[in-house]
């Protein structure tokens, strides 16, 4: 491997794009039994990972997580809200109260 061409930053790219050339002038055998003489291979990398002090402490002592998976309910048959009543239980009546004013309030400000 000869040379590494500095790397052109692409501004539209979603992340720092860095594509780098390596020349190679050493010549490249092939299971075919071919060669080839020398070459360019083009490389591209997204950005660089930083490991924080955090992070090497996981390395060195990991511990477990938990990672809750999403559901898909759009094929879903019933609503599960209905077999609980879907009821408006208010727990604290008074302060109920008093947001329902101020929401009364403001709305006919806005209105």
């Amino acid at each position: 491997m000869n040379k590494v061409v500095s790397p052109i930053r692409d501004p539209k790219s979603v992340g720092a794009v860095a594509p780098q050339t390596l020349h190679f002038a050493e010549p490249l055998a092939l299971r075919s039994g071919a060669t080839i003489d020398c070459y360019d291979l083009m490389l591209e990398t997204y950005g660089t990972l930083k490991l924080t002090e955090k992070g090497k402490a996981f390395l060195k002592k990991p511990v477990s997580i938990q990672v809750v998976e999403d559901n898909d309910y759009s094929n879903a048959e019933s609503d599960d809200d209905d077999e609980f009543g879907g009821g408006t239980a208010v727990a604290d009546t008074e302060l109920f109260a008093a947001l329902k004013d101020l929401r009364k309030k403001i709305a006919k400000q806005k209105s």
